[in-house]
């Protein structure tokens, strides 16, 4: 799964180097902070396992990231339609 969200954020949907996305800081690479979002609701991964997959991010930061991207989609269409268009390319699979 985690590889799925990975593919399809990085490739499928922005078109990036899996090295741009993990170069550019968190506040300003809105990619970066939607992955940390999806890793976290969609792969079931927690703060730290997403954390040590972006290059040792403390899991504190993961956890304030993860935060205002789900405020961020609450509030803004623009947001809300870019992630559903990124989870559109994936099925997650409920047990």
């Amino acid at each position: 799964m985690i590889n799925q969200v990975w593919k399809d954020i990085k490739a499928g949907y922005y078109k990036q180097k899996k090295e741009e996305l993990m170069d550019k800081k968190g506040r300003w690479n809105r990619e970066k902070r939607i992955l940390m979002y999806l890793l976290s609701r969609d792969a079931g991964k927690n703060n730290t396992e997403i954390g040590e997959l972006l290059n040792g991010i403390h899991n504190s930061s993961v956890g304030n990231t993860i935060r205002c991207v789900a405020k961020e989609i609450a509030v803004d269409k623009k947001t809300r339609l870019e992630v559903s268009k990124i989870e559109s390319k994936y099925v997650v699979k409920q047990i």
